[in-house]
Parts: structure tokens; sequence; C-alpha cells
């Protein structure tokens, strides 16, 4: 199993990849008439990066779609106890949907409250 690398070991590989890199494109403008002047261990680790280095293919990314910004308002909603909209009243006639809350819970004897819901406005065309 190999062994795993610390940070000055992957620091000395990186440099001696990068000192293998310059001497090849040395040797290509020289048209390969240079000796190689590596050590034992510089060309052991650009044999090694040769067999670790693979090209990953790139993937694409997509941008999310941006909703457009929606108008919303406020508007007090009267619930019943199961959950089911038995009124609607504007933002200002909060006092308005308590009263009715009030008014369905005694004469039903279920329970009804009023809860701040955002809806989206009315387009008009």
């Amino acid at each position: 199993m190999a062994k795993r690398m610390s940070s000055k070991e992957r620091l000395q590989r990186m440099a001696a990849e990068k000192e293998a890199a310059e001497n090849e494109k040395v040797e290509k403008a020289k048209g390969g008439a240079a000796k190689k002047t590596k050590t034992a261990k510089t060309a052991k680790t650009a044999k090694t990066a040769k067999k670790t280095t693979k090209k990953v293919a790139k993937r694409k990314t997509t941008k999310k779609k941006v909703a457009a910004a929606r108008r919303v308002r406020v508007v007090w909603k009267v619930f019943n106890a199961g959950f089911k909209e038995v009124a609607v009243f504007d933002y200002p006639k909060k006092s308005d949907a308590d009263a009715a809350a009030e008014k369905l819970q005694t004469k039903s004897g279920s329970y009804h409250f009023v809860n701040a819901a955002k809806v989206p406005f009315e387009e008009e065309d």
C-alpha cells in the first residue's frame, strides 16, 4: 500500500517535476542534443508523476436560473382547527380578522385563528 506523502515531500516532488519539465523544454529547444542531467531522485519522481497524473474531464457548470422577483403582499387569513382557510383580510384590517375569528369560534365552538400570509399581486394584463 502506498504511503501518504507529507507536505514537504509534495513540495519537493512539485519542484522536481517543474525542474524536469524545464529540462525537457531545453532539450526540445536544442533538438535533443543535450545530455540529460537528472539525478536518480528527480527521475524517480518524474516517473511517478507521469503515472499519477491523469486528465480529468472538466465538468460543465450550469447557471441556475434566477426567478424574477415577484411582488407579494401580506394578508391576514382566518383558519379553522383543520387549517382550512375561512376568510381573508387585507393587512391593515387585522382587528377585523381577529373579530371574525372570535365570532366564528363562539358560533361554531371550534378553534379559529388568524395568521399572516404572503400572496402574489394579481397581474393586470
